[in-house]
C-alpha cells in the first residue's frame, strides 16, 4: 500500500458515508476510537481541555459498560460521542443480524446518532440499513497511533500535508495506541493551532 493511502483516504476511494466535514471555517475534527479506557482517555480529555479543543469519541459499548464514569466525563466536557459497536465486529465478516444487534447493544449505553464501523468496514446491505438511523462517519486521515512499526515523528510528517479544513482525523484512546498517541495528539494540536485551525466535534 502506498504511504499516502496508509494515512489518507483519496477522494476516489470515498464512497458512501462521511469522510470529511463540509465547513467554511478553518476547523479540524479529531475523533477517538475504541475507548474509553482509564489508561488513555483521561490524558486525552486533559490535553483537549488545555488546548480548548473539542472532539468526538466513537466508543466501544463493552468499554462503556466497564467504565461508565469515563463516558460521563466525556459528555460533561461537552465532547461528542458516537457508536463504535459493542464487540468491535468487522462488518464484512459478520452476519447482518448479529452486526445490527451488536450496534444496538452499544447504543443502549452510548445513545448517539453517529456510528463509525469498526475497521471502517461495512457491507453495502449494512450501510443502507444503518444510514436510516445513523450518520455513518469514516475519516480523512488515520494517525496510525496503533502502528508499532513506525515512530510518531514519522507519522506526524506524513499527516501534516493532509490537514485542511474539514479533515476528520482518527486517534485511538486505547491501551494499544497509548504510547504514540500521547506524542501525536499534542503535536497535531500545536501544529493545527499555529496554522490557524480550530478543533470541533462532529454534529
Amino acid at each position: 500500500m502506498p504511504d499516502c493511502c496508509k494515512y489518507y483516504v483519496p477522494a476516489y476511494l470515498r464512497m458512501a458515508g462521511t469522510f470529511c466535514i463540509k465547513t467554511d471555517q478553518p476547523e479540524l475534527f479529531l475523533t477517538f476510537d475504541d475507548g474509553p479506557s482509564p489508561e488513555t482517555t483521561p490524558f486525552v480529555l486533559d490535553t483537549l481541555q488545555q488546548a480548548q479543543a473539542k472532539a468526538s469519541f466513537f466508543c466501544s459499548g463493552g468499554k462503556v459498560e466497564q467504565y461508565p464514569e469515563l463516558l460521563a466525563e466525556i459528555k460533561k466536557q461537552n465532547h461528542q460521542t458516537g457508536n463504535h459497536g459493542y464487540k468491535h465486529f468487522n462488518g464484512l465478516k459478520t452476519q447482518n443480524k448479529k452486526f445490527f444487534a451488536d450496534i444496538e447493544n452499544a447504543n443502549r449505553l452510548i445513545q448517539s446518532s453517529l456510528f463509525r464501523p469498526p475497521y471502517g468496514k461495512l457491507k453495502p446491505s449494512q450501510y443502507f440499513i444503518l444510514r436510516k438511523q445513523y450518520k455513518i462517519i469514516f475519516w480523512t486521515v488515520i494517525t496510525r497511533d496503533f502502528d508499532t512499526t513506525t515512530i510518531w515523528q514519522e507519522d506526524f510528517e506524513k499527516i501534516k500535508p493532509h490537514l485542511r479544513k474539514g479533515t476528520i482525523l482518527v486517534f485511538h484512546d486505547s491501551p494499544k495506541a497509548n504510547k504514540k498517541m500521547r506524542n501525536l495528539l499534542p503535536a497535531i494540536l500545536d501544529y493545527g493551532i499555529k496554522e490557524g485551525f480550530g478543533f470541533s466535534e462532529i454534529k
